[in-house]
């Protein structure tokens, strides 16, 4: 997947960023979150992201610090709670999800 469109406009709705993993960004009420969800149970999808797929609800105001907290919490429901701390102190995003990677590969 390189570009997810808007089926009433067909204008780009989603990119790829930075990090392994794509974003999704458009109006209210326009079937983002319904559509991520249909796409994350997608077989093929699935398998080109094999180590898992994660879905965030950030909205316009996030931060790395917003994203990091969410993974922290995340992290603490899934019974590692030695990693909070250093999840934390993570300076960037690409930090937090090093540490984090590792934990849910098991």
């Amino acid at each position: 997947m390189q570009a997810l469109f808007s089926a009433s406009s067909r204008e780009v709705v989603a990119a790829t960023g930075a990090l392994p993993g794509y974003g999704i960004v458009g109006m209210s009420g326009v079937g983002k979150t319904v559509a991520l969800l249909g796409l994350a149970h997608e077989c093929a999808i699935r398998s080109r992201f094999p180590d898992g797929v994660l879905l965030m609800t950030l909205g316009q105001g996030a931060t790395i610090e917003t994203v990091i907290g969410l993974l922290v919490e995340i992290v603490t429901l899934t019974g590692a709670t030695i990693l909070v701390e250093r999840l934390q102190f993570s300076t960037s995003l690409r930090e937090a999800v090093d540490y984090a990677v590792p934990w849910f590969r098991g």
